[in-house]
């Protein structure tokens, strides 16, 4: 039988035939149903082994002998890989052996693409720690140990420093950097050659797999939850008692089955694949890992410690507790805790019973990982819309939001144990949603806020619900006092609501009362509870009115519904958002100064912070005070149908009347408007009369529902003694090179409505060049009778330029040079008590003359 030396088995010559042709076989592996590699591991018995090997291997090398023969290798072939059955060990080692000799040497480039055929695939880590060896070899410094720079250049991190073949693999090569340190590294690449072995390709024998697995005993990735598992259940509780039996058995039977529920039972086969076994160790890590950072955060809060709150070091503590990548050590002590993990064992048994619970945000154990849709249902159903939780899902992590949400049910847990009331546990998680939905996040150091918030909040739970306290948890939010300063306003809002609900004392769901109007805001998923402004409008004599309320709450949430949720339709006349901005712009100018935002943000009501863009524009009263003006068009919306509640389905013709009753007839029929239309400004009137002013700014937002969009707005460009110069359509809070002048883009709009009516006839005036963003001379090109134009509309000079540009002939060789282009300039009033559309009509006419007149003396 022949012998093979390491590099002619990475060749596959033992595969070859007569012709050279090596079966169509590609790579050389360790298959997943293959045992870790032992050489390099710590323990005694290991260590002892993979010195006895290398002092083989260098004795060889030495010349203290002449050859070394390995024995037999076995594997099989299956399509393009050659899995390796037996001798795995031997063959890592030399090829951790063969990189290292040949980087010290300097010739790692003559063997390295032999080297990438082969990989330790028992788990993705260890194959991709195979890959990125070779990767990174260029940063491999040779006076230091391999770990060393291994571990520097980040080649163990993440799954693969969990990883005990890599940690193996690296503390070998370490073995080997100890060995070769002083020694002649040409030398022994040549005696490389002296060490053998034979393969046996089971293939030939009709025998693989079967074979294989009769062999070997099944295989598993060593997952990361079980390395904290076995870190849980290895130590002792503080008190010196072990954690009992029925403790540990629900941790391997109980919380398991738990996180062994797929989502999706399509997507898994007979054999659990990485998907699955990622799947399941995301999921039950987490749910470990973040209870440790409850369990933390818990004992950090008392009294002697709660002074540490919003320091530095507190926020830079927060974010190492939260950090997944960190080593299992002493800081997940607090799972050691008998009493800890008690706790979870009955928020685990209590989980499938709460999974109905409209308020509860842990509908199974896909909450804690690896959230994937099919596609039926990411097209049909609710998607995560928290773009400032996106990278940590991704990575594999909770949201901070999602942590709090855990939080809130860990202290339900705690405080309530397994109460099998409902209503004020539903009670409970819906104010928890409130204060986590309602919070502008700024970092990790917030969570620890909620925590304490979390907990004071909790304390309104108590183990039995008395006779005739049905809403006892209002009970206590009306009249509890926070200690944390924190998330005060919202705080203020639920404590105002929860005394509305309980002096009413109207519980059930179903009857008209507060409690029911207000979880109906609740559960609107842009609301989200946040209804202090319409608790204001609803105030008569200094008391909310409830009739009132349900009427401006009613209305609120199917405006929202028409004109701020994404919807499939097509009419930008009926249910776009312009249509809304147009609305509420008659009733004033409901910007806010500082950015003159105009609801630009559609479609993004998982960030409250564009949803409080939104409720703030809602607040804004003319000059800071008498009645706002969302509220003047909410009244105005009852007011037209005061037979009759407004349905949402009917809002966008309502709204179409408004808007036309206002810019046609000078809104006399609208008291809640008192300023007519002929008294705003220029741009106001443009605004008002020109839909596709506001489309423009909602562009970017309406036609893109994935990528984060700030909002749109108006700039306005004023000079030293703040007067207005120019005014700009923006589809972001930034300027950009999309920008448009509102003055030019809307003349724009009006040649082009007249060029497609049937004033034009027989197409006499054609837009040439659409809008473009020339700020000097053009910002679109028009043609009258054939004959081409440039316009230009400059809000500062008040004026509107028409340019003709000459032709270079042999007469004109100077062509369209700017001395030899034709201007008309046009003024156009934009001062106050001016009806602007007119004036373009005037401004366009005129136009129209000089080029005729102009034009026809010329041929005359």
């Amino acid at each position: 039988m022949r012998s093979y030396t390491f590099l002619e088995f990475l060749d596959l010559e033992f595969l070859k035939d007569g012709n050279g042709a090596s079966c169509g076989v590609q790579k050389i592996e360790v298959p997943r149903l293959q045992r870790d590699y032992a050489h390099g591991r710590r323990s005694k018995n290991c260590e002892n082994v993979a010195n006895a090997f290398l002092n083989a291997l260098f004795d060889v090398l030495k010349k203290k002998e002449e050859e070394l023969h390995l024995d037999l290798i076995y594997g099989y072939q299956d399509k393009r890989v050659f899995k390796l059955i037996d001798g795995q060990q031997r063959i890592t080692t030399l090829w951790l052996l063969y990189f290292f000799l040949y980087k010290k040497s300097q010739k790692i480039d003559k063997i390295k693409d032999k080297l990438a055929r082969f990989v330790y695939n028992m788990r993705r880590s260890s194959k991709d720690f195979c890959e990125e060896l070779l990767e990174m070899e260029e940063e491999f410094q040779l006076d230091k140990k391999p770990s060393e720079t291994i571990f520097s250049v980040g080649a163990t991190s993440g799954d693969c420093g969990d990883d005990p073949t890599v940690q193996a693999m690296v503390r070998m090569l370490d073995l080997i950097h100890k060995k070769l340190n002083g020694k002649d590294t040409e030398s022994f690449i040549k005696r490389l050659k002296c060490i053998s072995f034979n393969v046996i390709n089971m293939k030939d024998f009709g025998l693989g797999e079967d074979l294989y697995i009769k062999m070997n005993a099944r295989g598993r990735p060593l997952l990361k939850c079980e390395k904290l598992k076995a870190f849980i259940e290895d130590g002792n509780i503080k008190d010196g008692t072990k954690i009992s039996r029925k403790i540990l058995s629900a941790i391997d039977n109980q919380w398991s089955d738990y996180f062994f529920v797929a989502s999706d039972p399509d997507t898994f086969d007979d054999t659990f694949d990485d998907t699955f076994d990622d799947t399941f160790d995301e999921r039950f890590f987490n749910f470990l890992h973040y209870a440790n950072v409850f369990f933390a955060l818990k004992e950090e809060f008392t009294p002697k410690k709660e002074l540490e709150e919003g320091s530095e070091k507190s926020v830079e503590d927060i974010a190492e507790l939260l950090s997944t990548e960190r080593a299992i050590n002493d800081s997940y002590r607090f799972l050691k805790e008998e009493k800890n993990l008690e706790l979870l064992d009955r928020a685990i048994m209590q989980l499938p019973k709460w999974i109905s619970l409209k308020n509860l945000k842990i509908k199974g154990p896909e909450f804690f990982g690896k959230r994937k849709q099919n596609k039926q249902k990411k097209k049909h159903g609710k998607q995560r819309e928290d773009e400032e939780d996106r990278e940590e899902i991704k990575e594999g992590k909770l949201g901070r939001k999602d942590i709090c949400h855990f939080f809130a049910f860990l202290f339900l847990i705690e405080v309530r144990g397994q109460c099998v009331d409902t209503a004020v546990v539903e009670d409970y998680l819906r104010v928890c949603q409130h204060f986590i939905e309602n919070h502008d996040w700024n970092d990790a150091g917030d969570i620890k806020s909620f925590f304490r918030l979390l907990k004071e909040i909790s304390q309104g739970i108590t183990c039995t619900v008395k006779e005739g306290k049905e809403n006892e948890f209002y009970e206590f939010l009306s009249c509890f006092e926070l200690e944390s300063e924190f998330n005060r306003e919202v705080y203020a809002l639920e404590k105002r609501k929860a005394k509305l609900i309980y002096n009413d004392g109207v519980y059930d769901e179903k009857a008209q009362g507060w409690k029911k109007i207000l979880d109906d805001t609740s559960v609107h998923d842009y609301l989200r509870g946040y209804v202090g402004f319409l608790l204001d409008f609803s105030m008569e004599h200094g008391k909310e009115n409830l009739e009132k309320f349900v009427q401006y709450a009613e209305l609120t949430m199917g405006i929202l519904d028409i004109f701020f949720k994404k919807t499939e339709t097509k009419d930008p006349g009926l249910s776009h958002l312009s249509l809304f901005q147009r609305t509420l712009l008659c009733f004033g100018d409901y910007s806010v100064e500082a950015t003159n935002q105009f609801f630009g943000n559609l479609y993004k009501p998982g960030l409250f912070r564009f949803r409080e863009l939104v409720f703030k524009l809602f607040r804004k009263k003319p000059n800071d005070e008498g009645k706002p003006y969302l509220q003047r068009l909410l009244d105005t919306l009852l007011s037209l149908n005061s037979q009759k509640p407004v349905q949402k389905e009917e809002l966008p013709k309502k709204m179409q009347d408004i808007v036309e009753n206002y810019t046609r007839s000078q809104g006399v029929y609208l008291s809640q408007i008192s300023c007519p239309l002929i008294e705003r400004s220029w741009w106001e009137q443009l605004l008002l009369q020109r839909q596709e002013l506001f489309e423009f700014i909602n562009a970017a937002n309406w036609g893109n529902s994935d990528r984060l969009q700030e909002c749109g707005r108006i700039k306005f460009e004023r000079d030293r003694k703040n007067k207005l110069q120019r005014v700009y359509l923006l589809q972001a809070k930034k300027d950009s090179e999309q920008a448009r002048d509102l003055l030019g883009y809307a003349f724009y709009c009006h040649c082009k409505q007249y060029e497609k009516s049937e004033q034009n006839g027989e197409g006499v005036v054609r837009i040439d060049l659409d809008y473009e963003n020339n700020k000097r001379n053009r910002q679109f090109g028009i043609k009258f009778d054939n004959k081409e134009f440039a316009v230009f509309a400059d809000s500062k000079e008040s004026t509107i330029t028409l340019t003709k540009t000459l032709t270079k002939t042999k007469d004109n060789v100077e062509g369209d040079k700017e001395g030899n282009k034709q201007k008309h300039s046009f003024d156009i009033n934009l001062g106050s008590h001016t009806d602007v559309l007119k004036e373009f009509g005037r401004v366009f006419g005129e136009m129209r003359e000089r080029i005729t007149i102009e034009y026809s003396q010329s041929e005359n």
